[in-house]
């Protein structure tokens, strides 16, 4: 294997913090220090995470105002040159040292796949983070085997700890629209995913993430996250094929009809209610199989995820009725939901594109 250049690219903003021990996490790697750029840009921070990046090597862009993570990033995309380029949040801890070199290697291996990205664990058990890495490995299946990610085998890229191939923003760039929501990235890979790519998910690459969040955040994130979902709907192109995903890209379409269908017509739905509760609740229960979290936690994550798809049932078609520009879209949209629910209710097979 040929090492080549590694560009990372940090975004922060008012991460003083964490910032020393994420730097310090790069700079630690096994890999010539000379393959490794480091392009940072501070997106209007108003402490000392300046100073603090001041103090290594780094390609250093400072935005006066907080202009947002997709026109953070496209900005310090202009300013790195690697042939790959890591993605890294500012409170994420590279633990793996051979970090840089499976990269590489990963993406001398497959030549098809845009990125490569990798697994992140919560610093603190007492943070409610744990839920988000319970659903990552039950609901998502990112676990410790590597994991072909294509539009029939979706899952999300992490961009958090992933890294792309440069050439790939020659011609896309982050979107704009997703100031009130999570997903920009996902969209971004949605595209990637329509125009032929793949992507690969890998335990070698591994972090800490550090940023505790409480139970009024994790709430604040479930709306920024179903945000996340109608953004991508609204974003897209009526001809996208937009992956379903369990407790994220999901809507459940038939229990809401077989409700209105029981308050008008028949008890006969009532019957059908059952059945649809039972397919939203089965893959909730997978986070009981785990066997590194407590029962408390796992139990938290399960109620968790069930509020968050009925919350999704709700307000989900609210936000795109107050946001959709024709007819068209809106049927988009219902054909979306329909595909989603015929894909949830088969998708009692073993997940595809397990590699190892």
């Amino acid at each position: 294997m040929v090492a080549k250049k590694i560009s990372v690219l940090i975004i922060f903003h008012n991460e003083e913090k964490a910032l020393r021990k994420t730097l310090d996490s790069i700079y630690s790697m096994d890999y010539p220090k000379n393959l490794i750029e480091v392009v940072c840009v501070d997106d209007g921070s108003t402490d000392k995470s300046v100073e603090t990046v001041k103090n290594y090597p780094v390609k250093l862009l400072q935005l006066k105002t907080n202009k947002g993570i997709s026109c953070s990033r496209n900005i310090g995309l202009q300013k790195c040159s690697g042939d790959y380029i890591l993605f890294l949040d500012a409170h994420l801890y590279l633990k793996n040292k051979n970090t840089m070199k499976t990269i590489c290697q990963l993406f001398s291996k497959y030549k098809n796949i845009a990125g490569v990205c990798g697994e992140y664990a919560t610093l603190d058990k007492v943070d409610k983070n744990h839920i988000r890495d319970i659903r990552r490995n039950a609901i998502f299946h990112k676990t410790n085997k590597e994991r072909l990610i294509t539009l029939k085998n979706f899952t999300t890229w992490s961009i958090a700890i992933g890294a792309y191939r440069r050439k790939i923003f020659q011609k896309t760039k982050f979107p704009r629209g997703f100031e009130n929501s999570y997903g920009e990235d996902i969209y971004l890979q949605i595209q990637l995913h329509n125009q032929g790519y793949n992507f690969l998910y890998t335990p070698k690459i591994y972090g800490i993430h550090d940023a505790k969040i409480n139970s009024k955040i994790l709430m604040r994130k479930m709306i920024y996250e179903i945000n996340a979902t109608g953004n991508i709907l609204l974003k897209s192109d009526t001809k996208f094929a937009i992956p379903f995903l369990n407790y994220f890209l999901s809507f459940p379409l038939f229990l809401i009809l077989f409700v209105i269908g029981y308050l008008i017509f028949s008890k006969f739905f009532l019957f059908l209610i059952v059945f649809m509760l039972f397919i939203e609740i089965t893959p909730a229960l997978k986070v009981f199989q785990l066997l590194n979290h407590s029962f408390k936690e796992k139990l938290l994550t399960f109620f968790y995820l069930l509020t968050k798809e009925f919350t999704q049932g709700f307000y989900l078609p609210f936000y795109l009725l107050t946001r959709f520009k024709n007819v068209s879209q809106l049927a988009f949209f219902l054909k979306t939901f329909f595909v989603w629910e015929i894909q949830k209710i088969n998708r009692y097979r073993r997940p595809a594109g397990i590699i190892a």
